[in-house]
């Protein structure tokens, strides 16, 4: 299973205020930024569940995003270091199914919102 979760997508539409406010909405707080063409959101501070990250870069009418659930050392020394520090949230295999398939529901609405025509 790769790191994270890619997608390049060709939208029209103006990207960041579609994109706050879908994370306004899921949860997802913005926590850092690059320039106009790049920025990370975390839903999830990593206590009780890994936190999701997703990273949103922009060039022009292509945007790609990179989905993975983020594991804290607290969680991978939990589980004898079986977890990776990063993990993609593809479906399929026994490995933090619940923050996966939460993040695959959000990632399919963000890519839902910018795709729509």
């Amino acid at each position: 299973m790769s790191k994270r979760t890619t997608w390049d997508l060709e939208i029209t539409k103006t990207l960041w205020p579609i994109v706050e406010y879908w994370a306004s909405r899921t949860g997802y707080r913005e926590v850092s930024r690059s320039g106009d063409t790049q920025r990370t959101y975390q839903k999830g501070y990593g206590i009780l569940m890994a936190p999701t990250m997703l990273l949103v870069s922009n060039a022009g009418t292509t945007v790609h995003l990179e989905a993975w659930i983020r594991v804290p050392p607290l969680n991978q020394m939990a589980s004898l270091f079986i977890l990776p520090k990063e993990m993609g949230i593809e479906a399929g295999g026994i490995r933090l199914i619940l923050p996966r398939e939460i993040a695959r529901d959000d990632m399919d609405d963000l890519v839902e919102v910018l795709t729509a025509t």
